[in-house]
């Protein structure tokens, strides 16, 4: 090869090379969010099943973004799937969270071992009486990674929650080793005791944005918190140690507002 095709040769593989950084710098954080959070090797087989996902990307802090999954089965309120916290900027991936995705044929025959279990719990029996007079259902919450057993008759609702541990699932191995009840709820009071606990960590979070917190717990190790309801939407949230009230803050739930916190 001569000089000059030497050169030219050159020049063309440096501008092939330059493409892909061209095209990237061309892109906005939240797409360059997305693209590195789709490549996660967790995320890759489960947005294969779903070929109209969404993404969604926000900043977190300085070049690190969040990006949420959703799947549009109801345009109104897009079913959340995955969520991956990525470092534009370096291209790191620093959290990935994917539900468990059981085979079909695994989930299929395990539906009926849980029922069965379940159905045949002494404390299922004295409530129930007798669990086929009742409507059920059987759900594997790949979130949690428990199943979730129903029974409904009338008004009253039953909830079953199991938990199922395979011998080695991360080697495809789902013969089962344990199927364990973990409690057996009426299900009319756990959407109200499921609400209650959701209104309580949305007021911790909210407090943990109050001015001075951070001088407050930063240095303590052994810190937790109390929260109680002020009033309708407001609640009061106490971080402490031991016995000492380190932070106090009176937060908004649905006005999503610190309204006055103190030290001590």
């Amino acid at each position: 090869m001569n000089t000059l095709k030497r050169t030219i040769w050159i020049i063309l593989l440096a501008i092939l090379m330059l493409v892909p950084l061209m095209v990237q710098a061309q892109m906005s954080d939240e797409e360059k969010a997305i693209a590195i959070a789709a490549g996660d090797e967790d995320l890759v087989a489960l947005l294969e099943q779903f070929e109209d996902w969404e993404a969604e990307a926000y900043e977190e802090d300085e070049d690190i973004y969040g990006v949420d999954f959703l799947v549009p089965i109801d345009p109104e309120d897009p079913e959340f799937i995955g969520f991956v916290l990525v470092n534009v900027a370096t291209g790191e991936i620093y959290e990935t969270f994917v539900p468990i995705v059981l085979p079909t044929s695994v989930e299929v025959v395990l539906q009926e071992r849980v029922l069965n279990h379940v159905s045949n719990d002494p404390e299922v029996l004295s409530r129930l009486g007798s669990p086929d007079l009742w409507e059920h259902y059987v759900e594997f919450d790949g979130f949690d990674g428990l199943w979730y057993v129903g029974f409904e008759r009338g008004l009253e609702v039953w909830v079953a929650v199991v938990e199922v541990v395979f011998v080695d699932a991360d080697e495809d191995n789902y013969d089962v080793q344990e199927i364990e009840l973990y409690g057996f709820f009426d299900g009319n009071r756990l959407e109200e005791q499921e609400q209650i606990a959701n209104n309580k960590n949305q007021a911790i979070i909210l407090a943990y944005e109050a001015d001075g917190i951070d001088d407050a717990v930063g240095d303590v190790e052994d810190w937790t918190t109390m929260v109680s309801q002020y009033n309708g939407s407001q609640w009061t949230v106490q971080f402490i140690s031991g016995d000492t009230v380190l932070f106090t803050a009176l937060v908004d739930i649905e006005q999503d507002v610190v309204l006055q916190s103190s030290t001590g």
